[in-house]
């Protein structure tokens, strides 16, 4: 609480987290990882809603559209993903769509060349929704 200064509620994801994103409606929370997964924590109850593997390398951003129907993830591969908000098995997170890579094709030479998942300075680090949550601009 900001206001009361102290920590109201924790919880324990499964990797280090990178990127957050609040849900504009309701109590979830977003959290992509270094290790490519997207944990969805409900923050009144405390729990895990659903974990997301829509990728291999690190989650850069994540963002959810303005109506809270999509989430919209950016990883270290240069691709963009969304994902149905409880469109899923049990309300959870589902993969709806994804991009090519965006990538420069030198991205090796520029960036992690052990990792062919790693798009180098090319990969995505924002994402920003347009206001009727249709296009990702």
């Amino acid at each position: 609480s900001l206001k009361e200064r102290r920590m109201i509620r924790m919880a324990r994801i499964p990797s280090k987290g990178r990127s957050v994103a609040w849900h504009p409606k309701a109590d979830h929370v977003a959290v992509g990882t270094y290790a490519g997964q997207v944990v969805v924590v409900d923050i009144v109850r405390g729990v895990t809603v659903t974990i997301a593997s829509p990728a291999k390398g690190a989650i850069t951003a994540v963002r959810y559209s303005p109506c809270g129907t999509f989430l919209g993830v950016t990883c270290r591969d240069g691709r963009f993903r969304v994902l149905g908000v409880f469109a899923g098995q049990g309300g959870g997170y589902a993969l709806v769509d994804t991009t090519e890579s965006v990538a420069n094709p030198k991205a090796l030479e520029l960036g992690n060349k052990a990792d062919p998942n790693d798009a180098g300075v090319e990969a995505m680090t924002h994402i920003d929704w347009s206001d009727d949550s249709r296009q990702v601009q």
